[in-house]
């Protein structure tokens, strides 16, 4: 009788999670083709785990460009109250002459949260410097610091932060990543770091964002910033439904990169592209969430089928030490 119970309970765990074991109409991962990225570096990740479902070149030093600002960002919004208003400085002079702007003026009363949106949206070097040092003020506690000053205070932040995630294999020198040489991170150092911002709920709420309109006190349009995330566009034709942000970047040293997030069915990615071309970091992207939610999916699968022989085994190993039991009790 217990040995058919026993066999019940296996039965009703296979029945249980067998469809998870068959897929239900999910690609076999031998039959899902292997990325050919056109990006120097790439990785992408299990967010929810760190693993590494696929990986090129993931560990060496590159340069991130405006993909910076997802650090950027992560430290602002630990250390600020994203809800007041500040006054913009002399701090955006420091942005180099061909740096990509937000538009804000000196004088300027904006919120750290309209600040975040043009960082992150229009990758405003100028809501980055803005950011940095109102954040470097603020930790350090000494308001007399100039602009400069604050953002080498700000600078050691961030490479401290980074370390804190794991991201041991980077240094970072500005909050806006225009190229420095001694400003590098790796793509997997990159993954940790988004991963680490994904975390924060006002954080996915403005990368996920389209658009961020600013309207001024008479009710007149101050900034209209719209996200340079073409899978987020559905106009463009690398819309990708499932992507959840995150940030892209451009310099010539750099390339092309972007960090790019996406929930498939559950499967929460985040995929790194660094130095591509121009279209390469959209198709780029594409192929390694694809990828990335197949490999995802047979891990889950696996992590199931181990479940069920654990389960098997221990049900077995009571049955038997049962049974010993009972043989005892009739010798006596």
């Amino acid at each position: 009788m217990k040995r058919n119970l026993c066999i019940l309970l296996i039965a009703v765990l296979l029945v249980c999670f067998l469809p998870g074991l068959c897929g239900q109409g999910d690609i076999e991962l031998d039959e899902q083709p292997q990325p050919q990225p056109q990006a120097v570096g790439t990785v992408v990740i299990n967010q929810k785990t760190k693993d590494i479902l696929y990986e090129k070149n993931a560990h060496q030093r590159l340069y991130p460009a405006s993909t910076t600002k997802i650090l950027t960002a992560l430290l602002v919004i630990e250390n600020e109250d994203l809800d007041i208003t500040i006054t913009v400085g002399d701090e955006i002079q420091l942005v180099d002459a061909d740096g990509s702007r937000a538009g804000l003026k000196t004088g300027e009363q904006i919120t750290i949260k309209d600040l975040l949106a043009g960082l992150m949206l229009r990758s405003g070097n100028d809501a980055a410097y803005v950011l940095a040092v109102h954040t470097a003020r603020q930790i350090s506690g000494n308001n007399s610091m100039n602009s400069s000053e604050s953002v080498a205070y700000f600078a050691e932040l961030m490479n401290r932060r980074a370390r804190k995630v794991g991201a041991r294999d980077s240094h970072f020198v500005n909050p806006d990543g225009y190229h420095d040489e001694q400003h590098y991170t790796t793509a997997y150092d990159m993954a940790l770091i988004a991963r680490e911002a994904m975390k924060k709920r006002s954080f996915r709420e403005i990368v996920s964002k389209k658009s961020h309109l600013i309207h001024g006190n008479n009710g007149e349009l101050r900034h209209c910033w719209k996200n340079t995330n073409r899978l987020l566009d559905p106009d463009s034709p690398y819309h990708y439904p499932a992507a959840t942000g995150i940030k892209t970047g451009y310099t010539k040293p750099a390339g092309h990169c972007f960090v790019a997030s996406a929930d498939i069915e559950g499967k929460k990615l985040i995929a790194v592209i660094f130095n591509s071309s121009k279209e390469g970091k959209w198709t780029d992207s594409i192929q390694l969430l694809d990828y990335g939610a197949v490999k995802a999916n047979n891990s889950k699968q696996k992590e199931y089928l181990l479940y069920i022989i654990l389960v098997t085994v221990l049900l077995f190993l009571l049955n038997k030490r049962k049974k010993g039991r009972k043989k005892r009790k009739k010798t006596k």
